[in-house]
């Protein structure tokens, strides 16, 4: 009898795992939403190393606008999360019940997100060194707002409807993995115009041992 060829490990393995353990019958869908429950694991998992340096870093001082930003952000991805599971499994009418949540936490998300990019711009007026973060943040709030409106502007359109949702994880991935490089990468570590070359001298250092 031929012998049967090993198959080779996957790279999707650990998500695998992960997905039958958040929902066994994920995989009766024959791995059709694996992409999309991907993005959202590794966002949630970058805003978590995201805001280590700010809670747990040597001069860690959280406050009320940093807590409020965490807690809604975790609620939007675990909705985000849920909401496909939903879907994964054909529960449409349920998904289209949790789905009214979002006219709250919806208008909630921009809001706390608009108030810690106000208090960050504050600061940063304060203490004199201004926010070199303030266009991010600002135009991730106007992203964010905007990506959640077409979302509900769509909802008849489910392609589109779903890429609008998910496009606010995707969003939050850019800052999550900005923050968890400069808490992480110290060689990353953006302090103002004057240090944005640091990026092009790591790219080069990079080229130059690939």
């Amino acid at each position: 009898m031929p012998r049967r060829q090993p198959q080779a490990v996957s790279a999707w393995l650990p998500f695998q795992a992960l997905l039958i353990a958040i929902n066994p019958k994920i995989y009766s869908m024959r791995n059709k939403y694996i992409l999309e429950y991907a993005l959202i694991i590794i966002v949630i998992l970058l805003s978590i190393t995201g805001f280590w340096d700010i809670y747990f870093g040597v001069d860690s001082s959280p406050n009320l606008h940093h807590h409020l930003h965490v807690v809604t952000n975790l609620i939007w991805l675990g909705l985000l999360l849920y909401q496909l599971n939903l879907i994964s499994t054909n529960q449409y009418l349920n998904h289209r019940k949790v789905g009214l949540s979002v006219l709250f936490l919806g208008p909630w998300l921009v809001a706390t997100t608009t108030l810690l990019s106000v208090y960050s711009a504050h600061k940063g007026l304060i203490s004199g060194k201004g926010d070199f973060l303030i266009v991010q943040n600002v135009m991730v709030t106007l992203e964010t707002a905007l990506f959640i409106a077409l979302a509900f502007i769509f909802k008849k359109n489910r392609k589109l409807h779903g890429a609008f949702m998910l496009s606010t994880a995707i969003l939050f991935m850019g800052i999550a993995l900005f923050f968890t490089l400069i808490s992480f990468a110290p060689q990353f570590r953006i302090e103002g115009p004057e240090t944005f070359s640091r990026f092009g001298k790591l790219l080069s250092r990079r080229v130059m041992f690939a």
